[in-house]
């Protein structure tokens, strides 16, 4: 095999590929983070202690409607609906325990519309202190999707299928019976 050409005198060798690989600048640390946040397909909040929105990725301008400075420092039940503070002290309970939280919650949009979202929940240290991460996906579709293939799938196994999953059910509730007091 040929050697390799001996750099002109007084030039200086370029450095190998492998070298070139090794010197990088140092990533803004911000903006991978919004690179990340606003790469994600979900809308995302981040939340203060409180319960309160600190930052969202731009999302949440499609699913949700408010442009990121309206979140500022609202509460998230504002858009998801039941988490107040109880619950929201609930799920830091579970995540410190490594228990993932993950819930089906009626979300409500800027105009006051709803839709049935799926939240992931998680812990994160972005600021000072703890923070939790909602991550929320509008699932209308797939359910409604789901809904129309089961219809499908019961219309074709006939009538009496069909009356039987459309019919109302009756519903038992069984209670224990107060133990007798002992004499």
């Amino acid at each position: 095999a040929p050697e390799p050409a001996a750099p002109a005198a007084g030039a200086t060798p370029a450095p190998a590929a492998e070298e070139n690989s090794l010197v990088r600048p140092k990533p803004n640390q911000r903006a991978l983070y919004y690179e990340l946040m606003n790469g994600l397909y979900d809308a995302i909040f981040v939340l203060d202690d409180n319960g309160h929105i600190v930052d969202c990725n731009n999302r949440v301008l499609k699913v949700i409607g408010y442009e990121r400075d309206e979140m500022w420092d609202e509460p998230i039940d504002k858009v998801v609906k039941g988490v107040g503070p109880q619950i929201f002290q609930q799920m830091r309970s579970a995540l410190r325990n490594s228990q993932q939280v993950l819930i089906n919650a009626k979300c409500t949009r800027k105009d006051g519309t709803t839709f049935l979202g799926e939240v992931g929940v998680c812990v994160m240290h972005l600021t000072r202190g703890e923070n939790l991460v909602f991550a929320i996906r509008n699932v209308e579709g797939r359910i409604s999707q789901i809904r129309k293939q089961l219809m499908a799938e019961i219309q074709a196994a006939g009538p009496e299928a069909f009356h039987a999953a459309s019919a109302p059910k009756n519903r038992v509730v069984l209670k224990a019976k107060p133990s007798a007091p002992k004499a």
